[in-house]
């Protein structure tokens, strides 16, 4: 049984609909007897929580992950009900990741969360001890972000696509927790989504991994006039340009890390592209796709 992994932005699931090209690829897939597994970002979400409920980061994830794949599910569910098509069995898995204890991600902040505000306002919320970096978008909070080590739930997500379920795992990253002398503990982070969903890849051996962004792929000297779209390119050839060129650490560079990673690993294709056009990007059309 083939196994494909999507992984989509937060920032997407602000919209009121999820592109039907997206859904309609998801549920032809499944169809086809090939399993999918979800992987969501909560950015934004988690953001906005952080905001009014002072809890660790890591229970605030797994509240998002329960709300947003709930409205994931509701809106595939919808969308077999308006164009009348087979109601597929999903299931939400909340997902707790491991992560190093010691890892140096605690000391340099670097995960965007929460919404742009204007310089002005990140100000105001520096002088409150709250960490803001300036990104092309504007001002976002930023807060320890450490890669994911192994994916405690990843026996129950198998069980789940061997089943036949739709599953969505790893939201927001997934829940980040350490091996304390008491037992597993919550840690104040929050895990990028796109280093969680390669990884969820890799262990599962999928073979196929999908990043779905606001950007068509991957563009050497990105919004300037001397841009240049990058269709395909080795994993050997990726490493090089990301040790050559800057990239933006909170946006497109973790994409294009966890890409390689998944290469690397399964010695499978990944794309990168955009979720606007994720009916030809599920194809392996109009993206960048990385190959081994």
């Amino acid at each position: 049984m083939k196994n494909y992994v999507i992984a989509i932005g937060g920032n997407a699931l602000e919209a009121e609909a999820i592109p039907k090209a997206l859904l309609s690829a998801i549920l032809r897939f499944h169809s086809k007897k090939i399993g999918i597994i979800l992987v969501h970002g909560n950015g934004p979400q988690v953001g906005e929580l952080a905001e009014h409920e002072h809890k660790n980061l890591a229970v605030l994830t797994a509240q998002t992950q329960a709300e947003i794949g709930l409205e994931l599910k509701r809106r595939i569910l919808a969308f077999c009900t308006s164009t009348r098509k087979r109601i597929p069995k999903i299931a939400v898995v909340i997902t707790r990741v491991s992560v190093k204890e010691n890892s140096e991600a605690f000391k340099h902040p670097a995960k965007p969360i929460g919404k742009f505000v204007s310089a002005s306002a990140a100000i105001k919320l520096e002088s409150k001890g709250i960490t803001m970096k300036k990104l092309i978008g504007g001002y976002r909070r930023v807060v320890p972000s450490p890669k994911p080590m192994q994916i405690l739930d990843k026996s129950e997500i198998e069980d789940l696509v061997k089943s036949g379920y739709i599953v969505i795992a790893g939201g927001g990253g997934g829940v980040p927790m350490v091996n304390a002398q008491k037992g597993p503990q919550y840690v104040e982070a929050v895990i990028d989504k796109d280093y969680t969903a390669a990884l969820i890849a890799s262990e599962v051996k999928a073979d196929r991994f999908f990043i779905l962004t606001a950007v068509d792929g991957l563009y050497r000297n990105f919004g300037t006039p001397d841009s240049v779209k990058i269709e395909s390119i080795r994993a050997s050839d990726l490493s090089k340009l990301l040790s050559r060129e800057q990239f933006e650490a909170g946006s497109i560079m973790p994409k294009m890390i966890a890409a390689l990673d998944y290469v690397k690993r399964s010695k499978n294709t990944a794309a990168i592209g955009s979720l606007s056009n994720a009916g030809k990007t599920l194809q392996f059309k109009g993206a960048t796709l990385i190959l081994p």
